[in-house]
């Protein structure tokens, strides 16, 4: 990367001139797509992921596939344990 605009020094482009725009941004992650070549680019921090559609598509379908048996696996955990309540007994009192 030279001058933080990537090989090419002429910022918004790389490789074969494939003009970049952004089209998504958070604090951690950003996606643009290039024009010419339909390409993401997904910024995750310092990283950067040239993708096609369909791999960006599985991607999503992953994640989300993986947050929902997050969940899942933590509703199971929190039904297994259930409300804990822990009630205070006098001193001596097992």
């Amino acid at each position: 990367m030279i001058n933080g605009r990537g090989k090419s020094g002429k910022g918004g482009r790389h490789g074969d001139g494939c003009a970049r725009r952004r089209l998504a941004q958070e604090s951690v992650f950003a996606v643009d797509i290039c024009d010419g070549c339909n390409t993401f680019q997904l910024h995750l921090g310092a990283l950067s992921l040239r993708l096609p559609e369909d791999a960006v598509v599985e991607l999503q379908s992953t994640l989300q596939k993986a947050l929902a048996e997050h969940a899942r696996r933590q509703s199971d955990i929190d039904d297994f344990v259930g409300p804990l309540s822990f009630a205070q007994s006098s001193r001596g009192e097992a």
